[in-house]
């Protein structure tokens, strides 16, 4: 049984998943958040993406977006607004039709590769 005092359990398919496990990682965070949570759970999902551009990040949407219990997404690594874009994007063209007015939170995980 799933048990948690925490507001937000983040579910990582980005650095925490080797290469060759990134499609049964999806396949495992999209079944649970796809299963209704009992009822005492209070906490929020949300998952942390792979790096736009990655390669892996359409694979990654594609698989959270669907599920019901999803509340917020991480985006890694980002260094342009079009990374953000790409995101809402997404959304807008893949959520459940029920929360599509809803407020969806995106957090944005900001990296420095650039050298000054």
């Amino acid at each position: 049984m799933l048990t948690s005092n925490s507001d937000c359990i983040v579910l990582d398919i980005e650095d925490g998943i080797a290469f060759g496990s990134k499609p049964q990682a999806r396949t495992l965070i999209s079944k649970m958040l796809s299963t209704p949570p009992p009822s005492s759970f209070s906490s929020e999902f949300a998952v942390r993406i792979n790096s736009i551009g990655s390669g892996f990040e359409v694979d990654d949407l594609m698989a959270i977006l669907p599920c019901p219990n999803l509340d917020a997404i991480l985006i890694p690594k980002v260094d342009y607004p079009h990374h953000v874009h790409f995101v809402s994007r997404f959304i807008d063209m893949y959520a459940l039709p029920e929360r599509f007015f809803l407020l969806f939170p995106l957090f944005l995980l900001f990296s420095c590769s650039f050298s000054f």
